[in-house]
């Protein structure tokens, strides 16, 4: 009940800290999580700030993936967090970089 609705808001303000951070391994797992427990619970909540948790985990994962220099697993991390949500600028902006051989920011 309301301690879950509490720990999972603990865990996606981490999630965001985490993410804000360039913790990227740690965003996508807290951002994966929060989505389990949602559907766990059957939640329809889905997205934060019109974001969906599942393009914030694809972002975090294919800025972790870019970190570790495998293009190819950014890249499509990064297509994935798009489709997700079109919208998501950070998303779009990186995977523009990554196509230009840049580094995404």
């Amino acid at each position: 009940g309301v301690r879950l609705h509490q720990d999972t808001n603990a865990r996606e303000y981490l999630a965001h800290l985490d993410l804000e951070a360039g913790a990227w391994g740690a965003a996508a797992a807290g951002f994966r999580r929060i989505m389990d427990e949602r559907e766990w619970r059957g939640s329809g909540t889905v997205e934060e700030g019109g974001t969906a948790y599942a393009a914030l985990a694809f972002y975090a994962e294919a800025r972790a993936a870019a970190g570790r220099g495998d293009v190819a697993a950014a890249r499509t991390r990064f297509q994935k967090a798009v489709q997700a949500a079109p919208d998501f600028t950070r998303a779009q902006d990186a995977l523009k970089a990554l196509e230009a051989g840049e580094t995404p920011r």
